[in-house]
């Protein structure tokens, strides 16, 4: 175990700002169910937590030996470096992983896409519900919310783990699939209970 510094507390401060994130190639998750549903996903840097917690949570701690590098710190430290407005006991910063889309993979299953989806907590949602309906991939416009933003990850309550995003030209993106069908949601669109999808 490593002591937290000021530089390293700045740093995971600011994983709050998209700049930072890119800059460090990090992101954090709080809280005890996001960080297990998280752990193992994701390269892990760092993992922040009160001893109440490393000593209820000891098993998952040990196995992370070698992986990552575990900080003891206060409550106080970690609401200092939190985004929530009530802080968690743990705090894991992460490696953003780098994602090509392999688009001739991507043409075998269900594959939702988000154009220009701005608000971290809806797209957070919509990440969590896409992984309870089994979709493992979602192509993102350029203009979406960062889908690595504290918001965004606390909002998927761990499905990041499990759903993949990719940012580039919708249409293109969509294009190089090779989807047999596409179908695209509308305000003013027709019930997706009454519609006939799959129908000619």
């Amino acid at each position: 175990m490593i002591e937290l510094t000021k530089n390293l507390y700045r740093t995971v401060k600011s994983l709050d700002e998209c700049k930072t994130r890119r800059k460090e190639n990090a992101f954090k998750a709080e809280g005890t169910k996001c960080v297990l549903d998280t752990l193992g996903h994701f390269t892990l840097r760092y993992l922040f937590a009160t001893y109440e917690w490393l000593e209820t949570h000891s098993q998952q701690v040990k196995r992370l030996s070698g992986i990552g590098t575990v900080v003891k710190v206060t409550r106080n430290d970690l609401s200092r470096m939190s985004s929530l407005t009530t802080p968690s006991d743990v705090i894991a910063v992460y490696e953003i992983p780098k994602r090509e889309p392999e688009f001739s993979n991507l043409s075998h299953g269900l594959i939702l896409a988000l154009d220009t989806i701005q608000d971290p907590g809806n797209l957070g949602t919509i990440i969590r519900v896409a992984d309870w309906f089994g979709v493992r991939e979602i192509l993102c416009s350029a203009e979406t919310a960062d889908c690595f933003s504290p918001k965004v990850i606390q909002s998927t309550m761990g499905s990041i783990s499990r759903v993949k995003l990719y940012y580039g030209n919708l249409p293109d993106m969509i294009s190089k699939t090779k989807a047999p069908a596409v179908y695209g949601t509308f305000l003013d669109g027709e019930s997706i209970s009454e519609a006939k999808i799959g129908e000619d």
